[in-house]
């Protein structure tokens, strides 16, 4: 089952108050990504923290800089960020430095593009994707475990 990932925190007078993700609040200074390590959304595989969620609202810069950020954050990470937008999926796939030679973002976009009618490709450690079928967004996110434990092992 996908979730919406909901971790923006106000930065400047909002306190701890969580705020809805909205494409303006990406590019905004005023707003930090606060992940902490019990989040329902972040799984741990072998060691290795892996997440797959769903952005409402974001654009493909949206999920790139989200991305950036996350990795930045969590430093030793898996992650997986989507949108839907007019019937499109938008996939970006990030892995940390010391992960990448186990584990390559390209493939791990094109593993879940693939379950929702597209492609994509990057660099070992950040890919983007498109595809055409969004019904099937939660069950390819769900996947990602999976593949990321195959990958591991």
């Amino acid at each position: 089952m996908s979730k919406t990932l909901i971790g923006i925190y106000g930065a400047s007078g909002f306190g701890r108050e969580v705020m809805p993700v909205a494409r303006e609040n990406f590019a905004s200074d005023n707003f930090e990504l606060v992940f902490i390590d019990d989040n329902p959304e972040l799984e741990e595989i072998n060691g290795v923290k892996v997440l797959a969620a769903t952005l409402e609202g974001a654009d493909a810069n949206a999920l790139r800089e989200t991305m950036d950020k996350l990795k930045d954050k969590l430093k030793s990470v898996v992650i997986v960020l989507s949108s839907v937008a007019d019937g499109k999926v938008s996939l970006a796939a990030g892995v940390t430095a010391d992960l990448i030679g186990k584990v390559k973002a390209g493939e791990l976009v094109n593993h879940v593009a693939g379950q929702v009618g597209g492609k994509g490709g990057g660099k070992p450690d950040m890919a983007m994707a498109g595809g055409t079928e969004p019904a099937n967004l939660p069950q390819a996110l769900a996947s990602v475990k999976a593949w990321v434990e195959t990958k591991l092992n």
